[in-house]
């Protein structure tokens, strides 16, 4: 006689049941065995156990078209769960497609399954309408991440190649950077950054500086950084000199300023194909609050605080941000700066102002500013 055995499963109705195939003389003979819930076999947890060795359980052989109940034993030896904990059990649990959804949307804006639960609990009403635990809700996230696998970083690319199949200005190059071995062995970071990060050069003298840096590093076939001189205007901040307010915020301040921002929308422990989706979450937000922004510069008007044409002329040039830091000083000049004396030449003016704001730290107040007026062009000079 011959068997075969195959798993011990769970039902839904909370029993476990195998089955088992036996080749005799009679025939194949199908035995199914159930058994109560806390019987069935799993693997130990470190945390409390529903086992309690309980004998319940019920046998039926399959002989032929026939079912024939050959064990039965209704004894239990634990109490039955009570109704109102049947939240808990596990076949009064779903996790469905719409909160796979959701739980996938919170993780967008870079929420754990933690606080997608409760928030499901307060759209569904309670913890007793939501139809899960906390513990299915983790275990959703894990799943994903074990679908991810290896395939993080292909699928991140079907991704983008998909993106650009359906948008067309949507522009997809996979290149080779600068490896990591050639910063850290030569001193070609260095070199680097101090053409780069810098408006103190002139272009002229950064073009010269970058073909040595290639040359010296043999690096003219690389395709990344060929773009990036092609693009040199558009970034290089000696480029950028004569632009007015370039230099306003530095390098480290736009580092700092978009380490900050998304930080609140990614978290080290993405893939990267996950890194994609709250990449997107978070420039979808970005665009949100430029759009805000620009409806109140456009529509909205502040209120002034001196009656002086340049002010609203600010307030046309300027974002309300900006505009406000820019109200500040004309304001404090409108109401601290003093003109003491003005003397008057050909095709020039010059004029005296007091800053009564100022202190100097010797005890004269007076500060002196001059204005030359040549051609409608003022030069101010502050010593």
């Amino acid at each position: 006689m011959t068997y075969f055995n195959s798993q011990m499963l769970i039902g839904r109705h909370g029993f476990g049941y195998g089955i088992f195939v036996i080749a005799g003389n009679e025939g194949l003979i199908l035995v199914v065995i159930f058994v109560a819930k806390k019987e069935a076999k799993k693997k130990p947890r470190r945390r409390t156990s529903f086992r309690c060795v309980c004998l319940a359980s019920l046998t039926i052989k399959k002989i032929g078209n026939i079912f024939q109940v050959t064990k039965f034993e209704d004894g239990h030896n634990h109490p039955l769960v009570a109704e109102t904990d049947m939240i808990f059990m596990k076949n009064s649990r779903k996790m469905d497609y719409t909160k796979q959804h959701f739980l996938y949307q919170v993780s967008n804006a870079n929420f754990g399954p933690a606080i997608g639960f409760r928030l499901m609990k307060q759209l569904h009403g309670g913890f007793d309408r939501v139809g899960t635990t906390i513990i299915d809700c983790k275990n959703q996230k894990k799943k994903i991440s074990v679908f991810i696998g290896d395939r993080d970083a292909q699928m991140a690319i079907e991704k983008l190649l998909s993106r650009k199949l359906h948008s067309p200005g949507f522009f997809l190059s996979i290149i080779l950077k600068v490896g990591t071995a050639l910063c850290s062995s030569t001193d070609f970071k260095r070199r680097i950054c101090d053409i780069v990060w810098t408006d103190q050069i002139l272009p002229e003298e950064f073009e010269r500086e970058w073909d040595c840096m290639i040359n010296d590093f043999e690096l003219s076939d690389n395709k990344w950084l060929g773009d990036m001189f092609i693009m040199r205007e558009r970034w290089i901040p000696a480029y950028l000199r004569d632009v007015h307010m370039a230099g306003l915020m530095r390098t480290t301040s736009r580092s700092e300023s978009e380490n900050h921002f998304f930080g609140k929308w990614t978290s080290p422990h993405l893939t990267l194909v996950e890194f994609l989706s709250h990449y997107d979450t978070a420039i979808e937000y970005q665009r949100y609050i430029e759009r805000k922004n620009d409806h109140d510069s456009r529509y909205k008007t502040p209120v002034f605080k001196t009656d002086l044409p340049m002010e609203k002329e600010a307030c046309k040039l300027y974002t309300r941000t900006l505009f406000f830091d820019v109200q500040d000083e004309i304001y404090a000049s409108y109401k601290y700066c003093i003109a003491l004396s003005v003397d008057q030449a050909e095709n020039m003016e010059k004029y005296a102002v007091r800053d009564t704001q100022y202190h100097n730290g010797i005890g004269d107040n007076d500060f002196p500013v001059y204005q030359v007026c040549i051609r409608n062009i003022i030069y101010c000079n502050a010593y």
